[in-house]
């Protein structure tokens, strides 16, 4: 209650998409990390439920006063109570393909951690009609085409997850320069893009670190294919 006797408006809702481990310091993904950085940094100012693939509750954020439940029931909880933002991170893992196949349900703010997808998505997504549904959204036509029509996604470009992401934060920023050209339509004219660093702790007492802080020494393991190239460590040095 303020001074004025009205009430506190109460915080935004947010429906937030992730690969979840049942106990923190065990990530198995980037996005399962970030949500266990972020999270408990923002749930004293907002109202978060994290949406997963398992069927249990997960311990950490029960722990933590944040609920959570199986992405499947996501829509008829906006239903019932409207989220004001759907939060998603997409990252080129099986584990993490729901939050794909969610964003063509309701599209919102995405995190994307990988553009180039080698993984397989669920069928929904490699033969979502998304050109016709952002067509439909623009104005540009009346309805979705009665007949569903397939299409086969051949490329491995996120081209769908950009499009339906009107707002676009990556936490690789040559992702997001190449993301900046593509040439595929949008929900919206204009979608917004950013960087986003992702903080990475270092803690020099561990096992292995250099006790008088001179030099940090690093060993790297990566793949020579798109995703894995070394040029990406190097820079971010």
């Amino acid at each position: 209650m303020t001074a004025s006797g009205s009430h506190l408006s109460p915080p935004p809702r947010i429906a937030w998409f992730s690969p979840v481990h049942e106990f923190t310091g065990r990530p198995a993904s980037l996005s399962a990390y970030v949500t266990e950085v972020l999270i408990p940094l923002m749930r004293d100012s907002y109202e978060i439920t994290v949406f997963h693939t398992s069927t249990r509750p997960i311990p950490w954020l029960a722990e933590l006063g944040v609920s959570s439940a199986h992405f499947g029931c996501a829509k008829q909880r906006h239903l019932v109570r409207p989220f004001d933002l759907f939060f998603y991170q997409v990252e080129d893992l099986q584990s993490a393909g729901f939050s794909r196949l969610h964003l063509g349900v309701q599209p919102g703010v995405v995190l994307f951690h990988s553009i180039t997808f080698i993984n397989r998505p669920p069928d929904a997504v490699a033969h979502s009609p998304y050109q016709e549904m952002v067509a439909v959204v623009r104005g540009e036509c009346a309805a979705l085409p009665k007949e569903r029509v397939w299409h086969d996604q051949g490329d491995p470009f996120g081209h769908r997850e950009l499009a339906l992401a009107p707002v676009q934060l990556f936490s690789d920023p040559q992702a997001l320069r190449v993301a900046s050209r593509s040439e595929r339509k949008n929900l919206v004219c204009n979608p917004y893009r950013a960087h986003l660093p992702i903080p990475v702790p270092w803690d020099r007492t561990a096992p292995g670190s250099n006790a008088q802080g001179k030099e940090l020494q690093i060993g790297l393991c990566a793949t020579p294919g798109l995703e894995g190239r070394v040029r990406k460590v190097l820079r971010s040095l």
